[in-house]
């Protein structure tokens, strides 16, 4: 047979509009990536010199295909420089189990029709919860052993999560002289300027007046990860300032830094049952905030608080003037320091012992503690395993977090002919290989079954 080169190609069969919410249903996202295909044990049936010239094709739930370049003479196929990322959107997140990535290997002809030689497929929920190394047996139409395929696949559901703080009540110690008029910055990591026209990443409460020990803010704007896994989401630090409105001075007067740990996470999981309710719509009015108590008020500040001080000054004076903000140039001005240098940087002030990477469980020099309750909203509710690997349906490995869905749930057992409506009648999509329903009287298909009533 003629040596022949392919192209890799990556076809789109359904319009991927952003995530959308209806009354009914709320769309799911995640981020799905497969690379590093192996082939090995393949049957010589197919070309007279024993060997074949294989490629694989895949079908990712009718969503997105795929298809790789074919080896020549091959049967053992290695396709170590592939990879495809893709978003996928469903409003069926919980019937991830009956969806399919479906992987079919064809024999390469010149003249001819390619041979299809077998496959293999796997659920979309074993994809969300497992891990990202794949191996699982091949098969020809008579269901025969044809082989192995390793494969890498991790399928993240990323979401905008919310942090909303609904309270922060501040309660400085009787022998600190607390300034009268106080407010707060709430921030992420500022990288320039831009992020602080970013409601998402910055925002500045109103001033409180005539403080005296205590204060209390309500409802602060919420900030918005955009497109994090609950994984990343755990290892994101918010960051309060504390200030005081009289200028001239330095005027910050504490600092606050909050992370969200696995323990937290998993007990706001368990307290609002989201695995369970998520299935539903979610009334985001019943669900329980975090509660966070005694959390040291520290008056303790390294550069980046500085110079992020000086840059939140800088583009609040420009914009009372009505200025056009040259931004790259405003931030090589200042010099900014990035999150990641944080922990190198010595405070200018205050007792140096404070780890600035985490929280000071038995401050010394805080000058008071707050009391925080805290919202989130739109969190994922898959989450893939970090380390293991999938052999067929067997998984090994240990769930990142435990409460999320268990890779031992059971897949749903389809309906039989007599439990369908009159006039209904089951069908497999040969594209997806997904199962839908057929209407013969209305003339109409629809993917959930029409069961009597």
């Amino acid at each position: 047979m003629k040596k022949l080169t392919s192209k890799f190609k990556l076809t789109s069969l359904e319009n991927n509009n952003a995530v959308k919410k209806d009354n009914d249903n709320v769309i799911r996202k995640f981020l799905v990536t497969i690379s590093n295909i192996k082939i090995t044990d393949l049957p010589n049936t197919f070309d007279s010199d024993g060997l074949g010239d294989p490629y694989v094709k895949g079908n990712f739930d009718g969503y997105r295909s795929f298809e790789t370049s074919f080896k020549w003479n091959e049967l053992n196929p290695n396709w170590e420089d592939f990879k495809i990322e893709f978003e996928y959107f469903t409003k069926f997140y919980n019937k991830l189990d009956l969806k399919m990535l479906r992987l079919e290997i064809y024999n390469k002809n010149v003249l001819e029709k390619d041979d299809w030689m077998c496959h293999c497929e796997i659920n979309l929920f074993l994809l969300a919860v497992g891990p990202k190394k794949r191996c699982l047996t091949l098969t020809d139409q008579n269901g025969k052993y044809s082989g192995k395929i390793e494969f890498d696949c991790l399928m993240e559901e990323i979401s905008n999560i919310k942090f909303t703080i609904l309270d922060l009540n501040l309660k400085f110690k009787d022998d600190f002289n607390a300034p009268k008029d106080i407010y707060c910055n709430l921030h992420q990591h500022i990288g320039s300027l831009n992020d602080l026209q970013d409601k998402n990443k910055f925002v500045e409460t109103d001033t409180l007046k005539d403080v005296v020990n205590n204060c209390n803010f309500k409802n602060i704007h919420y900030l918005l990860f955009k497109d994090e896994g609950l994984q990343k989401f755990v290892n994101e630090n918010i960051y309060i300032l504390i200030k005081h409105s009289k200028r001239g001075i330095d005027h910050k007067i504490g600092k606050i830094k909050l992370q969200i740990t696995k323990e937290i996470l998993k007990e706001y999981l368990i307290n609002n049952q989201i695995i369970l309710k998520s299935w539903n719509k979610l009334n985001l009015n019943n669900l329980k905030p975090i509660e966070l108590t005694n959390i040291p008020i520290l008056n303790q500040f390294n550069k980046q608080d500085d110079y992020l001080d000086e840059l939140i000054d800088n583009y609040k004076e420009n914009k009372k003037k009505k200025k056009n903000l040259l931004l790259e140039s405003a931030e090589s001005m200042y010099n900014f320091i990035p999150a990641h240098l944080e922990s190198t940087d010595q405070m200018t002030s205050g007792n140096t012992g404070f780890d600035v990477n985490g929280l000071d469980n038995n401050p010394i020099n805080s000058i008071g503690m707050a009391d925080i309750k805290i919202l989130l909203e739109d969190i994922p509710i898959y989450s893939p395993l970090p380390i293991g690997i999938q052999l067929d349906d067997k998984i090994e490995g240990i769930s990142w977090l435990d409460i999320l869905p268990s890779f031992e749930k059971k897949p749903q057992v389809l309906p039989s002919p007599e439990e369908l409506k009159e006039g209904w009648e089951i069908k497999v999509d040969r594209n997806s290989g997904r199962v839908y329903y057929v209407d013969h009287i209305n003339k109409k298909t629809q993917w959930d079954p029409p069961l009597k009533i």
